[in-house]
């Protein structure tokens, strides 16, 4: 009887220990799990402090600095704001003039077509612009290539357009041609993410813009649109202004080269992630000196 206890008793033995041990491992593993979650968390929210700092810092620049085409500068501080990338601290922020980016305030789909053409094939760009057009016009007539709300229906679609302006660019992925790869950019081009507002200011500054905005927005040929921003890299903005028609109705009256109220900022800290953020200087409102319109902490990509 002691000798088969014993053959009963040693491979239980070692059932519970080899339990034991997948359990111990599957511990061990949830709490590196959890610990590197922590770490994460702990990193994000360090740089969001750090983000909002330099936010600060950013808008007392904006608010007091003195103006030239594509910077603002200010004691010993200059903060390109044409989307490119300074060293503020430790952090690096890229400001972007809200001028210089593709306003829905005053969509037009030709316009907006040009600029998608330059990221997707043209059956592609036709398409999206048509859909947005559909997605904010207040009928339910379709647009050519566009949708209205029976084509969703049909098409087993969930959303339906809201037939009301753009509060948030987030909106544009819920077009059906829409994709991640237009939205975010590829191959070191940018995406709609960071060419496109949704609203703000309707006049547009040819100086602070990114280059691909340049001739699709203006409505000039391309040899034009090569002239315009060979000039503005040489920083020779008499040549650009006589190359640029200062009636066109992309200015509304303005100054080709004149900044706007709203700027996009670009924060990047030690975790690596991105955070946006988009404020507007209010400097004679009775709230305060700046409004936060935007704020994403972290602004993963589109997907």
């Amino acid at each position: 009887m002691k000798s088969s206890n014993s053959g009963f008793v040693l491979p239980l033995t070692l059932i519970v220990i080899a339990l034991l041990s997948s359990l111990s491992f599957g511990m061990s593993q949830m709490v590196r799990n959890d610990m590197e979650d922590i770490n994460l968390r702990k990193s994000l929210w360090e740089d969001e402090k750090l983000a909002l700092d330099v936010m600060h810092q950013s808008i007392y620049i904006l608010t007091v600095g003195d103006y030239k085409e594509q910077e603002v500068a200010s004691e010993n501080t200059i903060l390109p704001l044409n989307g490119k990338p300074s060293q503020m601290g430790s952090a690096v922020v890229s400001i972007q003039d809200g001028a210089g980016l593709y306003s829905f305030a005053v969509f037009n789909h030709e316009k907006f077509k040009r600029i998608v053409e330059r990221l997707a094939d043209k059956d592609t760009a036709l398409k999206v612009s048509m859909e947005l057009a559909d997605w904010m016009d207040i009928d339910d007539r379709r647009q050519f290539k566009g949708k209205e709300q029976a084509n969703y229906i049909s098409e087993g679609l969930l959303q339906s357009p809201r037939n009301k302006p753009v509060r948030n660019i987030d909106e544009l992925i819920e077009l059906p041609s829409m994709t991640s790869e237009i939205m975010n950019g590829h191959n070191n081009q940018k995406g709609l993410r960071n060419l496109v507002k949704a609203g703000g200011g309707a006049h547009f500054n040819v100086a602070t813009a990114p280059q691909i905005l340049v001739g699709p927005v203006l409505g000039i040929a391309t040899d034009r649109e090569s002239q315009i921003l060979a000039a503005r890299e040489r920083r020779d903005w008499k040549s650009v202004l006589s190359l640029v028609d200062q009636n066109n109705w992309a200015f509304n009256g303005r100054h080709p080269f004149a900044i706007g109220k709203r700027f996009r900022l670009l924060i990047k800290g030690k975790s690596g992630y991105q955070i946006r953020g988009q404020v507007e200087l209010t400097p004679y409102h009775d709230a305060g000196v700046f409004g936060v319109i935007e704020w994403q902490a972290p602004d993963y990509p589109y997907e």
